[in-house]
């Protein structure tokens, strides 16, 4: 999946946190462009969700509304946690530790599109 100027690999890697080629990850994004790439990827999730649900016509419809929910409740987490930081904790250990947690989420939410048509 490609969002912006980056290429986004599935299952998501927290590689997507950092600036630059994999093997040169020295400058974490800054918040600007973090909230931007958070964005890119929930609008992304959110209309494969919603072509899901328009195209497999075996969906249930709580299940998927439930799931846009999700996805728009995480997105407004991190975005959240991006603009205020844990107090006392390196910016760059933090940072490590909400991309991961953000990897993983979307990747749950991922998850639960592909098995919505089984």
């Amino acid at each position: 999946m490609v969002i912006g100027k980056k290429e986004l690999s599935l299952p998501l890697q927290p590689s997507f946190l950092y600036e630059g080629a994999p093997n040169e990850r020295k400058n974490i994004m800054n918040k600007k462009d973090l909230k931007k790439t958070i964005n890119a990827i929930c609008s992304d999730i959110f209309a494969e969700c919603v072509a899901m649900s328009l195209y497999h016509g075996k969906t249930d419809e709580a299940n998927t509304e439930a799931l846009l929910a999700s996805i728009l409740a995480t997105r407004d987490d991190f975005i959240s946690r991006i603009s205020h930081p844990e107090p006392g904790m390196p910016p760059k250990k933090y940072y490590d530790h909400l991309a991961n947690a953000f990897a993983e989420e979307i990747s749950e939410i991922i998850d639960h599109i592909t098995n919505m048509s089984e």
